[in-house]
């Protein structure tokens, strides 16, 4: 009798022990959904993306958040910060693979207000280094900077993607960079383009692409190339379609992104043109 005793207290044990672990996770879950459902809620009053004059009252450093809750860190938008925290507070936000941590968002490189050639890619890659940069990536945002050659690896990644063949870029305030994704990564996995997709920077960069370079680029204001990412800038991959030739707009296909010779001889023609020379000279 004693034993049976014994083996139904081990058993009752065991059940509270159960219904505690159930009980607490139920908790968490319905926390973690109720998380979700305040992100997504907040994220719906911050798609009125007209409540900025254009892209660089976006990006003042002033609208820099940290994507930690008590952090002081500058590593994200304002008003994409809640649209990242919704996906984080989902299963799948564990797949997420963008440097955060502190690392200054680098929506341009370079003088993206006045550059003569403005190249477009999908994200910045990310460095061990740019932890130590954060000044110099902070003054990027201005929209007026020289192209910043002097952070070591970013000049690395210059010179792959061979800028040298539009001139000297040592820097340069006439070459800039432009990406629709302004955070870092190692690689853009399926994760990140669906989450970047819903990002209002990434719609910012968009409107600017299409509503100020691309009419500058047709109108020979500008050289515009877009690099990488076709499908996300909303740009067909017509290398071979006239039309994107008879302006100073170029698309170019190749599998690094880095300039063409062709299009590199374009850009050096119409700069010593009197189009290119005149323009914000």
């Amino acid at each position: 009798m004693e034993n049976k005793f014994i083996l139904l207290f081990i058993a009752l044990i065991i059940l509270i022990i159960w219904l505690t672990h159930r009980v607490g996770r139920e908790t968490d879950d319905n926390h973690k959904v109720k998380s979700a459902q305040s992100w997504r809620k907040e994220a719906v009053g911050n798609m009125r993306i007209n409540d900025y004059e254009d892209i660089f009252d976006y990006w003042q450093a002033k609208n820099l958040r940290s994507m930690e809750d008590s952090g002081s860190a500058q590593d994200v938008h304002k008003d994409d910060l809640p649209f990242l925290k919704a996906i984080m507070a989902e299963e799948i936000g564990v797949q997420l693979s963008f440097d955060f941590n502190g690392r200054i968002p680098s929506p341009w490189d370079g003088n993206l207000k006045s550059a003569k050639i403005v190249i477009c890619y999908a994200n910045p890659l990310s460095d061990v280094d740019d932890a130590t940069n954060k000044a110099k990536m902070l003054k990027q945002l201005s929209g007026s900077a020289f192209l910043p050659t002097d952070i070591r690896a970013w000049n690395d990644w210059y010179e792959e993607k061979k800028f040298g063949r539009l001139g000297e870029f040592e820097n340069s305030d006439k070459i800039s960079v432009f990406n629709i994704c302004p955070y870092a990564s190692e690689q853009m996995s399926d994760v990140n383009w669906r989450t970047a997709s819903c990002l209002p920077s990434v719609w910012w960069a968009q409107k600017h692409l299409r509503e100020v370079l691309i009419p500058m680029a047709l109108d020979k204001e500008i050289f515009l190339v877009i690099a990488r990412a076709h499908k996300y800038w909303g740009i067909p991959s017509w290398d071979n379609i006239d039309l994107f030739k008879e302006g100073n707009l170029r698309i170019q296909t190749n599998r690094g992104g880095f300039i063409q010779e062709d299009i590199a001889r374009d850009f050096m023609t119409w700069e010593d043109s009197d189009y290119g020379s005149d323009y914000k000279s």
